[in-house]
Formats: C-alpha cells, sequence, structure tokens
C-alpha cells in the first residue's frame, strides 16, 4: 500500500464526517491534521540521556542528601541488559538469526536493553564569579551554565572532562552520590529551561561559522549575560539560532567525556530531571534580560502540544494574554528542532494542575517554602505536562495538614518507571487522541487489543480476526500506554523483525505537522 493511499486509508477510518470534514475527506486533502510516526524495526535504539539539574541553593541540603539516600529506587527500574553492560553496543548481532533473536528478547523486555547515560548539573545560569547572587564559597566545579560535573573537578578547576554514567559504571551508586553533592553555596536564583538549552547548546556540534558571546564581552545593563547575546556570524535561520548563540566560547563543545563521546547521542531521547524546591526564574528575566522574540507567538500552530482551553484564551494576541506561555513555547519550539524528544520530570515545589467544571486549568500550590510565584512554578508543571513527563511535589501535607518531606523513594521510583517506560512500544510525537489511532504494519492495519474508550458498541473479540485467539499475553492487538506516550502491541500481533511500523492519528490538541506529499 503506498503512503498516500495509507494516508486517505486512515482519514477516512478514523476522522470520517463526525468532525465535518466530509469534502476534504474525499478528496484527501486534510494531511496537516494528521500525525504519521513511522517506525522501521530493524534499528531498535534504545538510548536515553538523563540530564539530572540539582538545586545549589542554601535551602537544600536535606533534600540533596534524600535524593543520595533514594538513587537506588530510581536504577532499579533500570534493568541491566541480559546480553552485556554495556547496553545496546554489545549485543551479539554477527548474523540474522541473531538479530532476530535479540529483537524477540527485546519486544518481551525493552527495560532490559536501556542503553542510558547521565550527567549532573546545577540549576545555577551564570559562573559564580559572574553570579551575584551567589555565595562566596559558590564552586564552579560542581557544574554551572550547563556544563556537566565531572568526578575530577575540584574548587574552580573544570578542566576535567565531565562524567556521563552509563549501565557498565562499575561504582554508578557512589559516583552518582558524588556528583549530585553540589553544595549550597550556589546562586539563589535557579533557571533550570535555560539551564536545559545551555547544557544541549554545550553538547551540539556548533555550525562552522557561528561565534560566541565571551564572558569578558558581557553586557553591563541589567548586569547579566542575557543582554546583546548574539553572534555575529550566524545564519539567523538557522534553528538553534536563538539559544545556541548565547553560549559564551569556553563552553563551546565542553559537554564531551574522556572517550570522546557527547552527552547528547543520535537517536536517543532526553530526560531532564529536576530537583528543587523553587520555581523557575527563567520566565521572570525582565525586558531588558530576555533575548527571544516572542512577539510572533503562535499557541495554536499546527503541531502545537498546548490544550485547546490555553489555545482559546490565549487566542488574538497570545503575546500579551499569555506571555509565559508564549516563552515556555519558544524553549518547546527549540527542543522540536534539536530533533529528539526532550521529556522534564521534576520534583518541586508543591503544586499541581487542575482542572474545573468547565475544563479550564490552573494552578493550585501548596507546601510552596520558598514563596515562589505560581508564574515561576507553572513554568515547571506545564513542561511536565506538554512533554508528558511528570512532576513531584518536594514537600507534601501530612495527615495533620503540616507540609513535610515528600518520599523520595517513592519519587524516585516513578522517576524510574518513567524513564523505562520511555523504553517501551512505539514512541508518539505527540499525544494522540486515542479513538483516532491506527497501527499498520507492513501496510496490514492491526487490531485495538481492548475497546476504545468512546465506543459503547465495542466487543472486545470481535477485535482480534487477524491475532491467534489465545494469546498469553490475555491482549492481541494494540494497546496505548499513556505514561510511555507509546503503542505498544501484544500477542501475535508482534511485527517481526525487519518489519515496518507506521501509526496515524489525530493529536489530543492543536493540529498535525504537514506531510511530504
Amino acid at each position: 500500500m503506498s503512503s498516500r493511499t495509507l494516508v486517505c486509508h486512515a482519514i477516512a477510518l478514523s476522522i470520517g464526517v463526525g468532525i465535518g470534514l466530509g469534502a476534504s475527506v474525499a478528496g484527501c486533502n486534510s494531511y496537516d491534521l494528521l500525525i504519521h510516526d513511522h517506525f522501521a524495526q530493524a534499528s531498535f535504539s534504545n538510548k536515553v540521556d538523563i540530564l539530572w539539574l540539582v538545586d545549589s541553593s542554601n535551602s537544600m541540603h536535606q533534600d540533596q542528601e534524600n535524593l543520595k539516600l533514594s538513587f537506588g529506587q530510581f536504577i532499579n527500574q533500570l534493568a541491566a541488559p541480559t546480553t552485556g553492560e554495556g547496553g545496546d553496543t554489545e549485543l551479539t548481532l554477527d548474523t540474522l538469526t541473531d538479530a532476530v533473536l535479540v529483537y524477540q528478547e527485546f519486544l518481551g523486555n525493552r527495560t532490559q536493553f536501556l542503553n542510558y547515560q547521565m550527567g549532573v548539573t546545577t540549576t545555577q545560569s551564570r559562573p559564580c564569579d559572574h553570579d551575584p547572587t551567589a555565595f562566596a564559597d559558590c564552586e564552579d566545579s560542581v557544574g554551572n551554565t550547563g556544563r556537566l560535573r565531572g568526578l575530577g573537578n575540584t574548587g574552580n578547576n573544570t578542566s576535567s572532562p565531565p562524567t556521563f554514567l552509563k549501565p557498565d559504571t562499575e561504582t554508578l551508586i557512589p559516583d552518582f552520590q558524588s556528583l549530585v553533592d553540589v553544595g549550597i553555596y550556589g546562586a539563589t536564583e535557579e533557571y533550570g529551561l535555560w539551564v536545559t538549552a545551555q547544557v544541549i547548546c554545550d553538547s551540539l556540534e556548533m555550525p562552522a561559522d557561528s561565534d560566541f558571546l565571551g564572558w569578558e564581552e558581557e553586557a553591563t545593563l541589567g548586569g547579566t549575560i542575557y543582554n546583546e547575546c548574539h553572534g555575529e556570524n550566524w545564519n539567523e535561520n538557522h534553528p538553534w539560532y536563538e539559544f545556541c548563540r548565547c553560549m559564551p566560547q569556553e563552553f563551546y563543545d565542553y559537554n564531551i567525556d574522556a572517550g570522546g563521546e557527547r552527552f547528547l547521542r543520535d537517536d536517543s531521547t532526553m530526560v531532564v530531571i529536576l530537583v528543587t524546591d523553587e520555581g523557575d526564574f527563567t520566565p521572570m528575566m525582565g525586558a531588558t534580560d530576555w533575548p527571544w522574540d516572542i512577539d510572533d507567538c503562535d499557541l495554536s500552530r499546527s503541531g502545537s502540544p498546548w490544550p485547546t482551553d490555553i489555545q482559546d484564551v490565549c487566542e488574538g494576541n497570545p503575546a500579551t494574554l499569555c506571555e509565559n506561555y508564549c516563552k515556555l513555547d519558544l524553549f518547546l519550539e527549540f527542543f522540536e528542532q534539536i530533533d529528539r524528544r526532550v521529556v522534564f520530570a521534576v520534583i518541586g515545589p508543591g503544586a499541581e494542575l487542575v482542572t474545573d467544571q468547565q475544563g479550564n486549568r490552573s494552578v493550585e500550590v501548596f507546601c510552596n517554602d520558598q514563596n515562589s510565584t505560581t508564574t515561576m512554578i507553572e513554568f515547571y508543571l506545564w513542561a511536565s505536562e506538554l512533554t508528558n513527563g511528570m512532576y513531584q511535589a518536594i514537600n507534601v501535607r501530612d495527615d495533620n495538614f503540616e507540609c513535610v518531606d515528600a518520599n523520595f523513594d517513592e519519587a524516585l521510583g516513578e522517576l524510574g518507571r518513567l524513564v523505562s517506560n520511555l523504553a517501551s512500544g512505539w514512541p508518539l510525537s505527540k499525544v494522540p487522541d486515542v479513538n483516532t489511532v491506527l497501527v499498520f504494519v507492513d501496510g496490514v492495519e492491526v487490531p485495538p487489543a481492548e475497546c476504545l474508550p468512546d465506543d459503547t458498541d465495542c466487543v472486545p473479540s470481535s477485535y482480534h480476526p487477524s491475532c491467534t485467539d489465545q494469546p498469553s499475553s490475555g491482549l492481541n492487538g494494540w494497546t496505548y500506554d499513556e505514561l510511555g506516550q507509546a503503542v505498544r502491541m501484544h500477542g501475535d500481533c508482534l511485527p517481526d523483525y525487519n518489519q515496518v511500523v507506521d501509526v496515524l492519528y489525530l493529536p489530543e490538541s492543536g493540529a498535525g505537522r504537514p506531510l511530504p506529499f
């Protein structure tokens, strides 16, 4: 079945005329409504690059200790490969038979093949001697300004390369405990999203003609690096222009380990784990400090991750009506432009997104010991929500409604499960409207394994005509894993080695990207 026929078939099945698209469906012109995720199963990379951003301010001592003590709960969820200790690089794939056997085991338990590497830095966005909010004992060796920590660095000596922790790291837990021991003398203003962008820029290979603004050339207006942040030779149309041109020269290519490997690998998912008791100061930068233009903000753009209630509220003049959302959206667009999935998992101030009876969402704050503003906290809440990550409160209410430290064992266990689930199934690029999902293997449609949410006439057995009647798992066909934002397949509907999987669907909110035909 050709791609064009396949997409027309998907539109006809999933949309029909139910949402007023009868004419365009007949002509098969509404391609921009669809998301098409294509998987060539011969290459099953399970690379996950995990960035730990740890708040180094003076209120974080006990939380850092809790993180060190509970790390085992996280790592226990990331099973070491049964066929080797180094991730998928050590699998035996000498023959087609080897590949098929490994692939079958991979489908049975993908977490056994999770090929992760972890790096650690702080939420401090400037070096100690350039940050007026840092303490006198602040040390840049703890990893500031997007530079990942190295076990060999001490004091303000940052000449040793960063350390990346991997499945074959023999001293994994003690090394992690050393790396996250970032101290409490850092800056009192934390910039989680901005530092994430700095880590990315410090890890990517920059364009050959790029140049940077050195610290010695720092503009004085406002006293921060963000003023007049530009590289004169950059191509303004380059997708990384707005963010990476702000990187000082001395951090160019910093995040490369002793083996010459960059922190962000090709074909990997990036998971950002933030541990902080404050909100994000990134959106609080003043007009003279904010280097990115939000005048063209469009939260309803094609492929937008924002829910429709937010799009409706911001419609007409989002840069004025929804300034904070527009600032976050610039980061979300940047993450899309680096051509990899970025997921945020935050252990942060007590807060959650709540939905009223009209379906409108707002932020409810509790146990906010550091008195962060709602604007600062919701930057993290929405980053987690829109990247299909997770948000856990660092402090919770006990039975007497007193605020106490959260159980870090439980929080890190949940984080481990999140990362493991990212390696399961066939990950989708957007959150789907599950009722519109269509799954094809080599052009043949695979049926759902369970009744879809809105199908009141569903009889489960009627969905299984092309699969075995009695699968060992109890299911045949596909299911949607909400936590992993992925399609999973079951029973005899599992694709064979080297088959091609296509998943087509409407996004839960916004519209899909145009397809290339």
